[in-house]
């Protein structure tokens, strides 16, 4: 079930990344990656399910990154909790 969960939130980055991408550039453009010459020939070479698979590799790999950086924070931010009442009981005593 967590798999399933974390799938569905790379889809919904993946889906939050398009977009930004579809406000910012113009659709009408037939240079344009999305809506236009390029994004037909994209489309004609490639095969879908391993699209999906790369983009859910790339969006879990980053995910699991931002949680390793976040336990490292956690675990600094606990290791500076006890030096500072460490040091709060010796200026006590």
């Amino acid at each position: 079930m967590t798999i399933l969960k974390l799938v569905d939130f790379n889809l919904k980055i993946a889906a939050d990344v398009g977009k930004n991408y579809i406000q910012n550039y113009p659709l009408n453009s037939p240079f344009n990656a999305i809506n236009g010459k390029i994004m037909d020939s994209f489309w004609q070479q490639t095969n879908e399910n391993k699209l999906k698979i790369d983009l859910n590799a790339v969006l879990t790999s980053k995910i699991f990154a931002l949680t390793v950086v976040n336990e490292g924070r956690t675990m600094l931010l606990e290791k500076t909790k006890k030096i500072i009442s460490e040091i709060d009981q010796k200026i006590e005593d």
